[in-house]
């Protein structure tokens, strides 16, 4: 759903999902998951081309943080 200001709101979100880029390197990924697991956003993947890694965050918990799986690709 959206708001009157024609943004989603945090409580509709089923995932989070985030292709880093040398420009978005240090794009304070560590807020952003205390931020999205207080929120309850049941899922926040960061995929990283350049060092090759999927990081799936799961399970988020009101106190800001996550289950974590992270994924060598080839």
């Amino acid at each position: 759903m959206r708001n009157s200001r024609g943004r989603f709101e945090w409580h509709s979100l089923e995932a989070v999902i985030e292709v880093v880029s040398q420009s978005s390197r240090d794009n304070g990924f560590a807020k952003k998951v205390r931020l999205y697991a207080e929120c309850g956003i049941p899922l926040y993947v960061i995929i990283d081309t350049e060092d090759s890694v999927c990081t799936v965050h799961r399970r988020p918990t009101r106190i800001g943080s996550y289950g974590v799986v992270r994924i060598r690709m080839r």
